[in-house]
């Protein structure tokens, strides 16, 4: 259980109880994780649940099965894979 989580290198894993995750340019996220809010400049691959705002920098790429609150993609930022909103996935 942590507040914060900032992932610099490579992980395979998976998340919970945690409030935000950041993924930087050298992060590279395999697995799942239900969380609040993550920042991706990174690579994500897995099944990722973001209650609140995904945000998906320039250099980041998420793929996989992704369901969001909100989403912001920075222009050239990348999303791929299963996408739905958490409205639609509670219905």
């Amino acid at each position: 259980t942590c507040d914060r989580l900032v992932i610099e290198g490579k992980v395979d894993a998976t998340l919970k109880d945690v409030h935000t995750v950041e993924i930087t340019q050298t992060g590279s996220f395999s697995g799942s994780a239900v969380i609040e809010d993550a920042e991706i400049s990174g690579l994500f691959e897995g099944d990722l649940v973001v209650r609140n705002r995904l945000v998906i920098c320039a250099s980041g790429k998420v793929r996989g099965k992704i369901t969001y609150g909100e989403i912001e993609i920075e222009r050239g930022g990348e999303l791929s894979g299963e996408i739905k909103t958490a409205s639609q996935a509670s219905n």
